[in-house]
């Protein structure tokens, strides 16, 4: 059974049924060095209690590629990945990138066949919109909130020069 967002809609009131969720895996890819001290191009990280190091889950990690580390080493297939998920003219490019790679052949049908589902595109847009508003009322609060910092400071420092007279 796939979750979507409807299904986390209607479970608001109650806790999701985790049995549901699919693994998260997290892509990073970094321009810029994170970690110096580490000489590693990949690191995989997951979420644990700070106290307890105990992990929260094992489905959900966070893979950081930090690409400025190893430009030297970087294998043709990453930078062909890299060119799948950052290409501007995806059409275009898709000959390059499956030249010397049949198996992006796959990942392009892949690719297709999700544009054409139309349930999965509307869940997509749906996925889109749902986050497009999220980042809206964070947007709005966080300027609700300095706005609310501002009355507050100027008030405090009017009561003060009012008290100072």
């Amino acid at each position: 059974m796939n979750i979507d967002i409807k299904t986390i809609d209607n479970k608001k009131s109650s806790k999701i049924d985790y049995i549901l969720l699919k693994p998260v895996i997290s892509i990073n890819i970094l321009d810029f060095i994170l970690r110096p001290n580490d000489p590693r191009m990949l690191s995989i990280y997951r979420l644990q209690d700070i106290e307890t190091n105990e992990a929260l889950t094992s489905d959900w990690k966070v893979h950081l590629i930090e690409l400025k580390k190893s430009l030297n080493v970087i294998s043709q297939d990453l930078m062909l990945w890299v060119k799948f998920f950052t290409s501007k003219n995806l059409e275009g490019d898709k000959i390059m990138i499956t030249k010397d790679k049949p198996v992006f052949n796959k990942v392009f049908d892949s690719y297709e066949r999700f544009k054409s589902d139309e349930k999965l595109m509307e869940d997509y847009r749906e996925g889109q919109a749902y986050m497009a508003s999220q980042v809206d009322m964070i947007t709005q609060e966080r300027f609700e909130c300095i706005e609310q910092e501002k009355i507050e400071i100027a008030t405090n420092y009017n009561i003060r020069l009012y008290s100072l007279q």
